[in-house]
């Protein structure tokens, strides 16, 4: 089952770039179509998928600084400009 999503979001990724012309558009195409996909899931894979992305968009905005027991004692901000945090 895993390969066959992977196959599926490898043509769909070819297919958006394909008609896109910058980050920004690929990603709204790429959020109309994906939101209705991981909606389709069970639910337990459904928020598996939007926690991996929460952890993502995090990692992207700030660094972090973890104790022995993985939570966290520190963070910076990445980026200035981050219109999450």
């Amino acid at each position: 089952m895993e390969q066959i999503y992977k196959q599926y979001y490898s043509r769909l990724f070819s297919f958006i770039n394909s008609k896109v012309h910058n980050r920004e558009d690929a990603i709204s195409e790429l959020s109309n179509c994906i939101e209705p996909i991981i909606n389709s899931l069970a639910p337990k894979y459904a928020q598996a998928l939007y926690l991996s992305e929460i952890k993502e968009k995090l990692h992207q905005c700030c660094s972090y600084k973890y104790d022995n027991f993985e939570n966290i004692i520190e963070f910076d901000i990445k980026n200035k400009n981050c219109n999450f945090c």
